[in-house]
C-alpha cells in the first residue's frame, strides 16, 4: 500500500520549498517552520498548511500571488478534492470521501500491507532497549512488558528490538506481585503500559479495572464486544466477515461528525504504530485506542445502532459497517501486542 495522504502531501510541500530555496527565493531556515495539520475547524477541509504564509514573508508579497507552486502539484494527487486559500492565509485542503475507505478496505484486506504504509522507512532499522533485571516493582515492571510488546511491534513493522541490561529505576512502585494477584497479569500489564509510568508508582488496584470508558482496560476489550454484538445482528456481513452486498459511492459519504472522526483515526494507524516505535513507549499507541473507542462510545449514544436501522441503511449502512469492523480490527491488534486476550479477560 502507498503512503498515506498526509506524508504525500508533506513530501509535496517540501518538494516546492526546496526548489525556492534553491532558486534563492527562500531562505533555507524556512523549511523549518512549515506546518501541515488539521484544520481548528473541521469545516475547513482536512488539512491546512501555513506555506503561503511563509512564502509571502519572505517574498513581501502576498502568498495567494503565487499559490499555484502549491496548488496545481497537491491537485495533482488522485486522493485530493479541492485545494483552496483561506481568508487569512492558511491553504486548505480536502480529501475525497473514497480514499479514507480505500484505506479501511486495505486495512481489513491486507493489515500488513496497511500496517506498514507510513513505516517503509523503518525497515531494517534496529534501536535498543534498557531492561531492568529485577522486576519486583511495577515501574520495572512497566519496562520490561514495554521492551516485550515493542518487540512485537518491531517483527510488524519489520524492525528489530535489541534489549540490553539497564540500571533499575530509583522508585520500584506497587509490588508487581501484588498487583497481579489482585487483578490479573494481563489486565495489570495493559493498565501500567496504557498509563504514564507514574501511574505504576501511585498504583490503584481499583483504578486499574474500573468499569469505565476512560480505563482502557475496560473501553478497549468492551467496545470490541460492542462492536461484535452490533455486527452480528446485521445481516449483511456473512460469516467469513466480507459484506454481501456493494457499497456504493454515497456509502462513503458519511456525514456524522463523529464518523468522520474514527474514519480518520483509522487512517492514521500505521502513523501512530511508527510514532510508537521512535519513542519506544507504548503508552503512545494506546492513548490513540483509547481516543478511538471514547468516540466509537460517543457514536454509540448519539446513533444507538444496536436498536435502530443505523448500520442496515441502504445508502450508508455498508460503509458503517466498514468503519466498525476496522476499529475492532485496530483495537484486537493493539491488544494482540500485549497478549491480551479479550474472550478470556473480558467478563
Amino acid at each position: 500500500m502507498s503512503e498515506n495522504h498526509t506524508s504525500s502531501i508533506r513530501r509535496i510541500l517540501e518538494t516546492v520549498f526546496l526548489k525556492l530555496i534553491s532558486d534563492g527565493k527562500m531562505e533555507p531556515d524556512r523549511l523549518a517552520d512549515l506546518k501541515l495539520r488539521p484544520p481548528s475547524n473541521e469545516g475547513f477541509g482536512d488539512l491546512c498548511s501555513n506555506c503561503l504564509m511563509l512564502f509571502a514573508q519572505e517574498e513581501d508579497l502576498k502568498g495567494e500571488d503565487h499559490a499555484a507552486l502549491f496548488i496545481e502539484p497537491l491537485k495533482g494527487l488522485t486522493f485530493v478534492q479541492s485545494v483552496d486559500v483561506a481568508s487569512n492565509g492558511y491553504l486548505n485542503i480536502t480529501i475525497k470521501p473514497s480514499y479514507w475507505f480505500d484505506r479501511v478496505v486495505g486495512l481489513l484486506n491486507d493489515f500488513k500491507a496497511f500496517e506498514l504504509s507510513a513505516a517503509t522507512t523503518l525497515k531494517g532499522r534496529h534501536q535498543k532497549v534498557e531492561v531492568p533485571q529485577n522486576s519486583e516493582g511495577l515501574t520495572n515492571a512497566r519496562r520490561v512488558w514495554n521492551a516485550e510488546a515493542l518487540g512485537q511491534l518491531a517483527v510488524k513493522l519489520d524492525c528489530q528490538l535489541v534489549t540490553v541490561p539497564g540500571q533499575e529505576s530509583q522508585q520500584a512502585g506497587f509490588p508487581a506481585q501484588a498487583a497481579i494477584a489482585k487483578c490479573g497479569l494481563a489486565r495489570t500489564r495493559l493498565a501500567v503500559l496504557s498509563n504514564a509510568p507514574d501511574f505504576s508508582v501511585n498504583f490503584s488496584p481499583v483504578l486499574a479495572i474500573d468499569a469505565s470508558y476512560d480505563n482502557p482496560v475496560f473501553s478497549l476489550p468492551y467496545a470490541h464486544a460492542r462492536i461484535r454484538s452490533m455486527l452480528a445482528r446485521v445481516e449483511k456481513v456473512s460469516a467469513d466477515g466480507q459484506l454481501l452486498h456493494p457499497i456504493s459511492d454515497s456509502s462513503f459519504e458519511l456525514n456524522q461528525r463523529h464518523e468522520k472522526q474514527i474514519l480518520k483515526m483509522v487512517c492514521d494507524w500505521p502513523d501512530i504504530a511508527v510514532q510508537t516505535w521512535e519513542k519506544r513507549d507504548m503508552l503512545h499507541l494506546f492513548s490513540f485506542l483509547q481516543d478511538l473507542t471514547l468516540l466509537f462510545f460517543a457514536l454509540v449514544e448519539k446513533e444507538r445502532p444496536q436498536s435502530t436501522d443505523y448500520l442496515m441503511e441502504t445508502e450508508k449502512g455498508g460503509g458503517r459497517q466498514l468503519l466498525f469492523r476496522a476499529v475492532d480490527r485496530l483495537i484486537c491488534e493493539g491488544l494482540g501486542l500485549v497478549d491480551f486476550d479479550i474472550l478470556e479477560e473480558f467478563v
